[in-house]
């Protein structure tokens, strides 16, 4: 359990950074979203092909255990993240993570329609108050366009969808330990999405030196955070390492803060006091949320 929390937090912090890593490439000029997604993708998918690779297959589960499941993942969650590379390069990452919370909601949709789960009152409102807190936040500092608000909507429903693929992922794999049992699933499904940004690659992307080293932040926290998430399902499950990972609403406001202060604004934007204020409170209300509708469940 120890552990499986620390995995959480960890997928928290460095999806934080990856988002950082994002703007970096967005504000560099490195290319569109799409491109830094195939670019991230098609590395990642790399790593993974020669991780699966150099394992043994001797204990290996057999294909159809885990193959549909990543391969619903993979499609969700490569969805998910164009729409919330293309919300990042309109907005900055500390008004967009808060916002990827919401996809709790989501989670007790699906849930609810397709596999009959019952939640208690408390989680209802603890659902309440993360929409209370999408509404905060897009009032912080002006407010949020439309279309990023929806970017962002659509972020969080993909990614609640791939979330739930991903606990049927890491089933067959909890035999392997915490490392490998992330490891593993998580490199079968980025096989997958590598593939499928090689194909789409040269019709969207150049096979040049810049894009690459300018996705390279971003790939590098990704590949972490990604990874740390996976482990943490296999340990605790979905619904808990989303509570966890719900912190990284925070973790970005308080780093955009900090960028801005120091001056970096092509990351983050400087504001004043009463909006980082409210930017905090509205995340704080987010991961509250999703901690109560966590404690309103049975643990």
């Amino acid at each position: 359990m120890i552990l499986g929390i620390i995995l959480g937090f960890g997928a928290a912090l460095f999806q934080s950074f990856a988002y950082l890593g994002s703007r970096f490439y967005s504000e560099k000029k490195g290319g569109t979203p799409v491109q830094l997604l195939l670019t991230a993708h098609l590395l990642m998918g790399i790593i993974a092909l020669i991780i699966l690779v150099v394992y043994p297959k001797d204990n290996f589960p057999p294909m159809q255990q885990y193959l549909i499941p990543a391969a619903g993942t993979t499609i969700a969650f490569m969805l998910a993240q164009f729409c919330l590379m293309t919300a990042l390069s309109m907005a900055v990452a500390s008004r967009i993570s808060p916002l990827l919370g919401l996809k709790l909601l989501f989670v007790v949709i699906i849930t609810s329609v397709f596999f009959s789960e019952h939640y208690t009152v408390i989680q209802v409102l603890a659902v309440l108050l993360a929409l209370a807190a999408a509404i905060v936040l897009n009032y912080s500092g002006g407010a949020m366009p439309l279309r990023v608000l929806f970017l962002g909507l659509g972020a969080s429903f993909l990614l609640a969808v791939s979330d739930i693929f991903i606990q049927q992922t890491v089933v067959p794999f909890r035999g392997f330990g915490p490392l490998m049992g992330g490891l593993l699933p998580l490199s079968v499904s980025y096989v997958m999405a590598g593939a499928a940004s090689l194909v789409l690659y040269p019709f969207i992307c150049s096979f040049t030196l810049r894009p690459i080293k300018l996705a390279l932040p971003y790939t590098i926290a990704w590949s972490i955070g990604i990874f740390l998430f996976f482990a943490a399902v296999g340990e605790i499950k979905v619904m808990y390492t989303v509570i966890l990972q719900s912190t990284r609403g925070i973790l970005n406001v308080v780093l955009g803060a900090a960028i801005g202060l120091m001056g970096y604004h092509m990351l983050e934007e400087r504001h004043s006091w009463n909006v980082i204020f409210r930017r905090i409170l509205a995340a704080g209300m987010m991961t509250g949320a999703v901690a109560l509708f966590g404690f309103g469940g049975s643990l």
